[in-house]
């Protein structure tokens, strides 16, 4: 546990310490399970893309990145890279976005 839990009720501890034992035991269960699919697994490999890593290779060329925060920006932004490819058709478009 981090911080101070100086002024935090029993039941505020309590909390805090399940929430942290919940996560140990998750984070432990993937990691686990990604022992055991090996590093060749394409879930292991699409789990660390959502931590932020990138193991494939780098495109070669203009890359166009676009984010969307939401499934509504995710559904705007598909018409974008469709106009974007028209107009560019050699860049690489990356589409991240923060919903599944």
């Amino acid at each position: 546990m981090s911080g101070s839990t100086a002024g935090w009720t029993p039941f505020g501890r309590l909390m805090s310490a399940g929430y942290w034992l919940i996560g140990a035991v998750v984070a432990g269960f993937f990691g686990l399970r990604r022992l055991v699919a090996g590093r060749d697994n394409e879930w292991a490999l699409v789990f660390e893309e959502r931590l932020g890593r990138w193991r494939r290779q780098a495109a070669r060329g203009p890359v166009v990145w676009i984010h969307a925060a939401s499934v509504g920006e995710t559904m705007l932004a598909r018409i974008l890279a469709s106009a974007l490819r028209e107009r560019a058709p050699r860049a690489h478009l990356l589409l991240t976005c923060n919903t599944v």
